[in-house]
């Protein structure tokens, strides 16, 4: 599920997650909503307890998906933001560890354990919000998703592209992206005020 910032991929995510945990039919399956966002999984913690059938232990790590039985289905959220061994700094000898655990090659991602510990993944990803080289890019996610298929495992891809947070809407994320790749030339005068009008 890709989608730009705004475009409603956590709420997506914990829909389908309420959705799954209340529907009868669904009750059995066990599910995980991941986010490698500490601030992110602490706040959701906290909502799960306005929110019926959820509970603070469904809200995971990707270290904490890989100390439990296997799941169901796990939605990634922030799935950009899932590292490698690059990004494990001093915890170095723990991501290691778990690789060998999960009897994965140590130079494996975080994207690697999700797989390895559910039947099915839902990753919520924006490359466009990746922060870190050893963060997942869209040629990481393309290289994974094709090895998938190899596999004949079935992968599919949805874009959100309604932008729902920030009233400017796309024009403004555009604006801000050819910021941050020193396009600005492009809105080069262009009104501040047109842009947002």
């Amino acid at each position: 599920m890709n989608g730009a910032p705004g475009t409603g991929k956590t709420i997506l995510a914990i829909s389908l997650m309420f959705k799954i945990k209340n529907e009868p039919n669904l009750s059995g399956l066990r599910v995980g909503f991941v986010t490698p966002m500490e601030s992110l999984s602490k706040t959701l913690k906290k909502l799960t307890h306005f929110l019926p059938g959820l509970k603070p232990g469904d809200i995971l790590s990707p270290n904490d998906v890989t100390k439990n039985d296997r799941y169901d289905v796990l939605l990634v959220d922030e799935a950009h933001r899932l590292g490698n061994y690059l990004s494990a700094g001093a915890g170095i000898g723990a991501f290691y560890n778990t690789c060998e655990r999960l009897s994965l090659p140590r130079t494996s991602s975080q994207v690697d354990w999700i797989f390895k510990c559910c039947d099915k993944a839902y990753l919520f990803f924006d490359p466009k919000q990746q922060v870190r080289a050893s963060g997942l890019n869209r040629d990481g996610l393309e290289q994974r998703l094709n090895q998938l298929e190899e596999a004949g495992i079935e992968t599919e891809e949805f874009n959100l592209s309604t932008q729902m947070r920030v009233r400017g809407g796309d024009e403004y994320l555009d604006f801000v992206y050819d910021l941050l790749d020193n396009k600005a030339y492009m809105h080069a005068g262009m009104k501040f005020k047109a842009l947002f009008s």
